[in-house]
């Protein structure tokens, strides 16, 4: 059998190649330029700029360029952020209609790292801490945060979104309550980002006691103390308006004024009542007027100044002191003699680590 042989033409089917640039011609990559042309700076060349740089896939170094300033961006706002805060939510959509316009304070610390927020925090009411809480959260390019709150022992979580300015909506995960935000620094409190010198930040001042508070106010303190401690001694409590009383606004700290407590014939004792957006604090007992055996004393002059470091006060106290010498059997205390002196006692306020005012002894 004779075996026929079908000849087909070939063909050779390619691809046309694209020109290449020529030296100062557009690129966005190596391939893009004739041999032995680069792409530097989105130029075709024989040689890099004076500078070095090379774009080997400009799109590409575009997208990673806006990547990390983004990137950049949102870990700057969350160092923004750290810090000590006040956050008031008022319900505006409830559930149960009686929570309608109800309002709650939570006091926070935050700490960032890179975009992410973490942190503790509590919700008080007046001076009463009523539950502790653990948070997180997230910092986006715009400095906008959502922080995810969950109570301590307890079936309660939500969400909080701010604007950068402290504003915001509040949502608990069961869907029960919303409604509106505010947040504020607490006064006395620094972020860690801050720079070094900032004339205008508080100034941390470390040793200061945790005072007592917040309150509601100055007479919602003295309420609480003619409760506890019923008598003479809580008889009168309020601003002291006797001699040398003082009262001042400390930038950076709050409204601070000299109260006291006791009663019409004699002074318990005098103390600093320091007011700020979330309450009013106490450092009380800062000096003590009684009548003993041996002494009696009076409170004759206080002084409020502020110090050179922002948010800090420097108050003082002048005390007159006479001291009875028993020298007369049976006499009374008019007929014995008697050394009189005069001491100061200074203390020395301003916002603690943990954001809230504090006070000491100096």
């Amino acid at each position: 059998m004779r075996t026929l042989a079908l000849l087909l033409p070939v063909f050779v089917i390619g691809c046309r190649q694209p020109a290449l640039g020529a030296e100062g011609e557009s690129c966005t990559k190596r391939a893009d330029c004739a041999d032995p042309l680069g792409c530097f700076s989105g130029v075709c060349s024989a040689a890099p700029p004076a500078d070095g740089a090379r774009v080997a896939d400009a799109p590409a170094a575009q997208t990673s360029t806006a990547s990390a300033a983004g990137a950049n961006a949102c870990e700057t706002h969350a160092r923004n952020w750290v810090g000590a805060w006040t956050l008031k939510t008022v319900a505006t959509q409830a559930e149960r209609q009686a929570w309608v316009g109800g309002t709650a304070i939570y006091d926070i610390d935050l700490l960032s790292d890179g975009c992410k927020l973490t942190g503790s925090g509590r919700r008080v009411q007046g001076d009463k801490e009523t539950w502790t809480l653990t948070v997180v959260g997230d910092v986006d390019s715009d400095g906008q945060a959502q922080i995810h709150y969950t109570a301590t022992g307890k079936d309660v979580r939500g969400t909080w979104a701010l604007d950068s300015d402290g504003t915001g909506t509040f949502r608990s995960e069961a869907g029960d309550v919303s409604g509106t935000l505010a947040g504020s620094r607490r006064v006395g409190a620094t972020s860690s980002s801050a720079p070094a010198g900032d004339g205008g930040a508080p100034t941390s001042v470390p040793g200061l006691q945790r005072l007592q508070g917040p309150f509601d106010s100055l007479d919602a303190y003295c309420r609480q103390q003619a409760t506890k401690n019923p008598g003479p001694e809580t008889e009168d409590c309020g601003t002291y308006t006797g001699k040398g009383g003082a009262a001042a606004t400390i930038d950076g700290l709050g409204r601070v004024e000299v109260f006291a407590t006791g009663d019409s014939t004699m002074l318990s004792y005098a103390g600093l009542a320091i007011t700020n957006e979330s309450g009013t604090y106490i450092f009380p007992k800062v000096v003590e007027e009684s009548q003993g055996t041996e002494y009696h004393s009076f409170l004759v002059r206080t002084r409020l100044r502020s110090e050179d470091r922002p948010g800090v006060l420097q108050a003082e106290f002048t005390v007159q002191i006479f001291e009875t010498e028993w020298v007369k059997p049976d006499a009374p205390r008019v007929q014995q003699p008697t050394r009189e002196r005069t001491e100061s006692k200074r203390v020395i306020c301003g916002g603690r680590s943990d954001g809230a005012p504090g006070c000491k002894n100096d």
